[in-house]
């Protein structure tokens, strides 16, 4: 259950800093020094030139006017890959999910193995606030990026195709910015800021080395500068490889429990008699299944005793499940962080002709090679009659067997621009113009282990084989295929022939690929007397096209018990035209310091489904020198991905307890009226089962049924404080958003209960799922197949607010430098229908309501310190299952009160590191999860987790790690 308020939280996480909150200075309010700018922070910097610097006009993430980096309108973070190195890590995926702004909820990283996300396994993204990766926005260079993965539902970019070694900073714009780049942008922006002009080359070579093993990193770029002249490039290499964390490589993740207590506190969990601990459970196997379990036991005089789950007694019960096979050895051999292997050529140069013109260009050449290992239940249901069949009843055996899938993703991406000067035309003075052209292409192939649904269906009838039902097979192995063998029940050793027959692997590719032209011109349009106007004015024309061709045999459905896809073609053309204004209004006076306003309004067409139109209008106001106020509200929108429209039918399967509300319904206390008396007009008995297998779940794209693009409202409000006395500021900045018309599939049980809601079940929902209503079969009542399509739902809404803290002073034992970020989610709730009461996310596993850091670091000579600190609010899903302790039969014994461990407690992070800077060499060592802290544990109903430990991206999965930085310059 939940513990405390919020204030308890955030005086946990902030106590460290209390003592200087007041000395501390948002170091990422503004967007990030030029590169120019952090020379002279160095220890080698001129310090006479430096003196005398001024400060540049450039764009900054989140406008495409010119402004200086310190009157930014919208509140920016920004992460340097200095301080990433600093904190021991070198990797985009983890450098970005590990932000503030992207801990509020869990992130798809290489920790979700046998799990489908978007872009296909191995697929690293951001979803900026949670609010979904296809609705965060990610620029190299303030140009869009391209997606890239496997299969049909590609979509967000992959921050695998982005090698940290290129990188010079990363700016993370915090809210909506639609008006300036187009669609996506919803949640926030990343601009990608890449190394471009320098002198010299280095080698640098990278290792992280968990203590416990397992999950080990490595890490090489090389790179050389090229100038010659007015031409200037960076060309640079780039290897990195993780190794697997496999589910036995740590003891919270070894051994699966059910961590389940009675209300005095004392552990309910069975002991297996083996091993004298609580029992594992992963996935039962090595059985047979007829109604109740059977393991072989030579004992027994039929070759089989029987196992069950609840017993007459407490004794029987608990003895029989203590012995049951729920984790087999095998199964510790599963990857919880994915292997990945990644190789990066990349190049970025220009060549400047001396009116000022600039030609550039960027080149990027990333491949990606994946693998995920896992196991997976095989339970053939065989007749009474199959000859093989030594039950002589309709039973299935229960065999584990491997389930691997692997990706190989060809990513390119090649961009060439010219920028320069505009003649002066009449009042037009001074204006600049940047025209760009970028292709980039994602081409990948991806493979998986699977078993043939035909041929299995052709030997569990009342014959060994039927070959009527062989559509990939002209015959059966000799004597069908032996299930019932006692070596392939507990071992999952098929015969040679068996092998080749049940077992396939089989390949398919994905190809996305997108293009576009973009242009725009800013300068100052005329004077105020507060100063004056800036306006920019710009065109995108964009064409996005996708192909993924599954298999043959997923395209036929032809796999038993995995999802199955048909193919994915699409294409669409955008045409976008932008305009932003900035407007000085009042300067140097009382009370007003400045007082500027940015507008911006973007209008794009897409083929797909038409026209669209949004705006942003900002506020930046300093009051004095020392306090700025400054907010925004504007909208978003989001058009709906190739995939969300073009989608071949995907083919999953959900059991029925998952999709259909009538089970149980006589005793149910979670439906409404309405839905019991459906049930019992179908005739389903008030305690009805849920007979049958699977329902079969058909997903697909919501093109023919006219989907349409997703709008936002996005509201922002911040202050600022920067005091005279002290080189230090804090920030405060709220946040809203709203999101409208979201994209989504509706849910197969969402689907059914709308019908089953619905007076005399008249809801157009009835038309999209199939019934088993014939009396007399079997598995009347099954809910037999649903069609759950992509549509436009009713909203997703977060309400928060971000504290940035930070402070910098040089004194007589070194520079010292601080900053805290800290974000706080008040409000989030996400509702499907307009009418429907809206789930709440606030609190729940995944998606705590604060998340922060701290990073601190003590240069002293050719020596840097740093500490860094990463902290996760406690979360629960108390709320959402409304308790955690239930009263029924547990082992036998009726009316016992048990609990679930449904709750994870506060959890901090720690990181110690030191730089040595040589003349030409710099090592930086560091110490990851100082406290070797575990990731919290929860039980094994409501959220996914990974053994014991929560499945979120949000806690350390490797433990103490160690890592080594060499660098080489020249």
């Amino acid at each position: 259950m939940k513990k405390s308020p919020r204030s308890v939280l955030m005086a946990a996480a902030i106590s460290s800093t209390a003592v200087m909150v007041s000395l501390l200075s948002a170091a990422s309010v503004h967007a990030q020094t030029t590169a120019e700018k952090d020379t002279c922070t160095s220890e080698t910097a001129d310090k006479a030139a430096c003196k005398d610097e001024k400060i540049e006009e450039v764009v900054v993430t989140g406008t495409r006017l010119r402004r200086t980096e310190f009157n930014a309108t919208s509140p920016v973070q920004i992460i340097s890959t200095e301080k990433a190195e600093l904190e021991g890590v070198v990797d985009t995926t983890r450098i970005l999910q590990s932000s503030t702004i992207a801990a509020s909820a869990s992130q798809i990283d290489n920790g979700y193995t046998g799990y489908n996300v978007t872009g296909g396994p191995g697929v690293n993204t951001l979803s900026l606030r949670g609010l979904g990766a296809n609705r965060t926005l990610i620029l190299i260079n303030g140009h869009r990026v391209g997606p890239a993965g496997t299969r049909g539902q590609v979509g967000p970019v992959d921050l695998n195709t982005i090698p940290s070694s290129i990188v010079e900073r990363y700016e993370i714009l915090k809210d909506g910015a639609s008006a300036i780049y187009g669609s996506d942008a919803i949640a926030g922006v990343v601009n990608v800021i890449t190394k471009k002009k320098s002198t010299g080359g280095s080698l640098k070579a990278f290792t992280s080395l968990p203590q416990h093993g397992g999950g080990e990193t490595y890490n090489a770029s090389l790179s050389q500068s090229i100038n010659e002249g007015n031409f200037h490039g960076l060309f640079s290499l780039d290897y990195y490889k993780q190794e697997a964390l496999r589910q036995g490589d740590r003891d919270y993740l070894a051994c699966p429990e059910q961590r389940i207590t009675y209300m005095d506190g004392t552990r309910a969990d069975v002991v297996d008699p083996a091993t004298g601990n609580y029992k594992c459970y992963g996935l039962i196997a090595s059985v047979l299944y007829t109604g109740s379990y059977y393991v072989f036991d030579p004992s027994a005089s039929n070759g089989l005793k029987r196992v069950i789950y609840t017993g007459s007694t407490a004794e029987e019960s608990r003895t029989s499940r203590a012995v049951a096979p729920y984790m087999q050895d095998r199964y510790l051999s599963k990857t919880v962080i994915s292997p990945v292997t990644r190789r990066s050529v990349n190049f970025t140069g220009g060549y400047s002709f001396d009116n000022g013109t600039e030609v550039y260009g960027d080149f990027m050449y990333n491949r990606r090679t994946s693998r995920q290992e896992s196991w997976r239940q095989f339970y053939p249901t065989v007749s009474a009659s199959n000859p093989n069949n030594i039950l002589k009843a309709t039973s299935y055996p229960i065999i584990l067997i491997p389930y691997n899938v692997d990706q190989d993703v060809h990513y390119t991406r090649a961009l060439v621009g010219i920028r320069g000067d505009l003649p002066e035309l009449g009042f037009l003075k001074g204006w600049t113009y940047d025209v760009a052209a970028q292709v980039s292409h994602n081409n990948a192939t991806y493979g998986y282990d699977f078993i043939y649904n035909d041929r299995v269906n052709a030997t569990v009838g009342a014959s060994v084989c039927n070959t009527a039902l062989l559509t990939t097979a002209t015959s059966c192995p000799t004597g069908g295929v032996q299930y019932y063998r006692q070596s392939t029940v507990e071992s999952g050793v098929f015969s040679e022939a068996e092998t080749a027959f049940l077992f396939g692997y089989e390949k398919g590719q994905t190809t996305y690929r997108q293009s576009y032209i973009e242009a725009s011109m800013s300068g100052d349009l005329f004077e105020l007397p507060a100063g004056p106007v800036g306006a920019s004015f710009g065109f995108m024309l964009r064409k996005e096209y996708i192909n993924d061709t599954p298999g043959i045999n997923a395209q036929n459905a032809n796999y038993w018990g995995l999802t199955t896809a048909g193919q994915t073609v699409g294409r669409d053309s955008i045409n976008e035209v932008y305009a932003e204004f900035g407007v000085p209004i009042l300067k140097d006076l009382p009370f007003a310091k400045t007082l500027d306003l940015a507008v911006s309004s973007r209008y794009s067409d897409y083929d797909s489904y038409g026209s669209n139109t949004t705006y942003k209008a900002s506020l930046n106001w300093a009051v004095t020198d020392t306090f700025r106020l400054r907010g925004s509200e504007g909208t978003s929108f989001r058009a709906p991905s190739l995939y969300e429209q073009y989608l071949g039918n995907q083919v999953g399967y959900s059991t029925q307890l998952s999709v259909d509300p009538c089970i149980n319904y006589g005793t149910s206390t979670t439906i409404s009226e309405t839905v019991k008396t459906n049930c019992k007009a179908l005739g389903l008995a008030s305690t009805y089962a849920g007979l049958g297998s699977s329902a079969t779940v058909y997903t697909g794209g919501g093109k023919a049924a006219g989907l349409q693009p997703e709008t936002s409202d996005n509201r922002t409000v911040g202050l600022i404080w920067t005091p005279k006395f002290t080189n230090a500021s804090v920030a405060i900045d709220f946040f809203e958003t709203k999101i409208n018309n979201q994209i989504t599939t509706y849910g197969s049980y969402n689907i059914v209960y709308e019908c089953m809601n619905s007076a005399n079940m008249s809801s157009p929902y009835c038309s999209l799922f199939t019934r088993d209503l014939v009396s007399t079969s079997s598995t009347f009542g099954s809910i037999r197949t649903i069609q759950n399509a992509y549509v436009n739902v009713a909203e997703q809404f977060m309400r928060g607010f971000d504290l940035t803290l930070a402070y910098n002073r040089k004194f007589s034992f070194g520079n010292l430098s601080i900053s805290s970020q800290h974000s706080f989610v008040r409000k989030w709730t996400y509702q499907l229908k307009n009418a429907s009461t809206p789930t709440n996310y606030l609190g729940y596993v995944g998606y705590p309501e604060y998340v922060g850091n701290l990073t601190a670091s003590l240069r002293r000579g050719s020596y840097t310190f740093t500490y860094n600190g990463t902290f996760v609010g406690e979360t629960s899903d108390f709320d959402y299952y409304k308790t955690n302790c239930y009263t029924g039969t547990l082992l036998g014994v009726a009316n016992q009160t048990y609990c679930y461990d449904m709750n994870t407690e506060f959890y901090a992070n720690h990181t110690l590191s030191v730089r040595k800077a040589f003349d030409k060499w710099n090592l930086i060592a560091s110490v990851r999860n100082l406290a070797d802290e575990t990731p919290p544990e929860i039980s094994n109903y409501g959220a996914a987790r990974y053994g014991n430990a929560a499945l979120t991206s949000q806690y350390d999965l490797l433990g103490r790690t160690f890592t080594l930085s060499i660098e080489r310059k020249w």
